[in-house]
């Protein structure tokens, strides 16, 4: 069940990310977001999430992202985790 934060909360903004979470998606349906996919059926980055990444696979993409935000002083480390990828066919 999601519990999106209450407007007044001042809380910030909230990532939503339809295509990486059942709660995400309803709470995108719920407001009428727009759903963009950023990675093709390939595992290229496709516009919008292209930019200087575009048709990079998804993994070089990340590692690219992880050197630039290094690099500007950014990034706050990294870690492995595992995850649920649900495909259709």
């Amino acid at each position: 069940h999601c519990h999106p934060c209450p407007l007044l909360s001042l809380a910030g903004a909230v990532k939503v990310t339809p295509g990486h979470s059942r709660a995400d998606l309803a709470l995108a349906l719920a407001h009428g977001l727009p759903l963009i996919s950023v990675i093709g059926e390939d595992g290229n980055l496709c516009p919008p999430g292209g930019g200087w990444l575009q048709g990079l696979h998804r993994f070089v993409a990340r590692e690219k992202l992880a050197a630039a935000l290094a690099d500007l002083g950014l990034l706050r480390g990294c870690q492995d985790h595992a995850m649920t990828l649900p495909l259709c066919r």
